[in-house]
């Protein structure tokens, strides 16, 4: 779009980017409505494949059009809005909400977790893991979000080769799923 619009590029990333963290608040709650206890984690490892898959897939469809990068944004927006449809259409949830929410219940329950959340990080043994865990988190998604730019600047790589490349570690990441569903479902 070229660097005269930075700042509508950034602000429309920084709103792609909200909307996707989002949608990660429903996956878990989901996981109750789909699967008993005893099953959730192969549930989960399924859930996991199924989105490997079809990033697999999106990327096997937008492929012959990776000689540009704006060409493959429009067929894969279509083509995610069709397949999405159905689960937004069909999809029920067998719970009911039993009161309406009112200003009072969300300040006393904001109070009610902001107190929680301080007696777990000053008490809990679990705090420096979980630090721990969100800087190597972080380190992460900070190499997977910029890898394409380090392989197109460092080593030249072509944009369909870093798709191939994106192509097996996203097999590799279904396969992980699965199987890390039906371990954490045995421990």
């Amino acid at each position: 779009m070229g660097s005269e619009n930075i700042f509508l590029v950034a602000l429309l990333f920084l709103v792609g980017q909200y909307f996707y963290q989002l949608s990660f608040v429903f996956y878990n709650p989901m996981l109750g409505e789909i699967a008993d206890v005893n099953h959730r984690s192969h549930a989960s490892g399924i859930g996991q494949f199924a989105n490997a898959l079809g990033q697999a897939f999106g990327l096997l469809i937008t492929l012959p059009l990776a000689y540009s990068r704006t060409a493959p944004l429009l067929p894969a927006v279509g083509l995610f809005f069709v397949l999405a449809l159905p689960m937004m259409i069909f999809f029920k949830e067998r719970k009911t909400r039993d009161r309406g929410i009112s200003l009072h219940t969300i300040k006393s329950e904001t109070d009610a977790f902001r107190k929680k959340t301080i007696l777990f990080f000053t008490l809990s043994i679990a705090t420096p893991v979980l630090f721990a865990f969100f800087f190597f988190n972080d380190a992460l998604i900070t190499v997977s979000n910029n890898y394409s730019i380090y392989m197109e600047r460092v080593f030249l790589i072509a944009d369909q080769t870093k798709s191939l490349l994106l192509l097996s570690i996203i097999v590799m990441s279904a396969l992980g799923g699965v199987l890390a569903g039906r371990v954490g479902g045995k421990i």
